[in-house]
């Protein structure tokens, strides 16, 4: 078990790092006020990703990134005064390859 609300608090370890070689974020809203994420999967460092993250933290990492996107489209919400409660992903696979197949 993650632990999603203890993990809002206190980010996994070497969050800063997951951020640089999983780069990911909001990017705007669609024309109905939805947030929209993009997911640069095609840049992921995937040598780095192995070289500094377990199967279990890369869970935590990505738990710790859907959950912070929970919070920021309920935000949204309540400062739009209207439910919005689709979040919108782009995911952006330029430059991805063979690498990112990796079978670990």
């Amino acid at each position: 078990q993650v632990g999603v609300g203890r993990l809002v608090r206190d980010p996994p370890l070497d969050r800063a790092l997951f951020e640089e070689v999983c780069p990911s974020g909001p990017v705007g809203f669609d024309r109905d006020g939805h947030v929209v994420l993009c997911e640069r999967i095609g840049q992921t460092d995937v040598g780095r990703l192995f070289e500094h993250f377990a199967e279990e933290s890369y869970i935590q990492h990505q738990a710790y990134t859907r959950e912070v996107a929970r919070l920021y489209n309920a935000a949204n919400s309540k400062a739009k005064g209207r439910r919005l409660y689709k979040v919108v992903y782009v995911l952006d696979l330029r430059g991805m390859g063979v690498a990112h197949l990796n079978k670990r």
